[in-house]
């Protein structure tokens, strides 16, 4: 079981267990599924998600999904396999707040917009083989920096503000 964009890209989400009690309701006149805000569970962690379906002519999805306490190991578990060799390099010894922003065409092979805004406070953050302490810092990444061109890696954009850390007595 998984969650595919463009498969041949690679699934997110495989071998993750999905839990939740939502109510949502549906729109027949309109077309539009209404996630509001509700708990999901992955892998037993909370969730807060919310978001729209539209599934007229012009079908396409905007959802947010946020944690104040989400663990970055598990999370970047849940990404391709690509991804995760990049997100492997980092570790987080303390949940982190995330704010993941998707939206884009429900179309076969379509990749969504992808923003994600990450912020650690006092925490310990590796890097390779390198250990930054007691780091503070906002992150963010945008897989669309320019909107004329589709999302993809190349068009994509990390950003990292207001880092201040302790490194080897530094």
């Amino acid at each position: 079981k998984f969650l595919g964009f463009n498969i041949s890209k690679g699934y997110y989400a495989a071998n993750t267990t999905f839990s939740t009690h939502v109510n949502c309701t549906y729109d027949a006149k309109e077309n539009i599924l209404d996630i509001p805000l509700s708990q999901i569970y992955l892998n037993d962690r909370s969730y807060d998600v919310n978001g729209k379906f539209y599934f007229g002519e012009k079908s396409f999805l905007d959802m947010e999904i946020n944690s104040s306490r989400a663990i970055f190991s598990e999370m970047s578990a849940m990404t391709t396999q690509r991804i995760r060799q990049r997100l492997n390099l980092y570790g987080f010894t303390q949940p982190v707040a995330v704010n993941i922003h998707l939206s884009g065409k429900l179309k076969y092979g379509n990749i969504p917009n992808v923003e994600i805004e990450l912020t650690t406070i006092k925490n310990t953050v590796s890097y390779k083989k390198y250990e930054f302490y007691s780091s503070d810092f906002n992150g963010s990444f945008n897989n669309h920096v320019d909107t004329n061109l589709v999302a993809s890696d190349e068009n994509s954009e990390i950003i990292i503000k207001n880092f201040t850390s302790k490194w080897e007595g530094i």
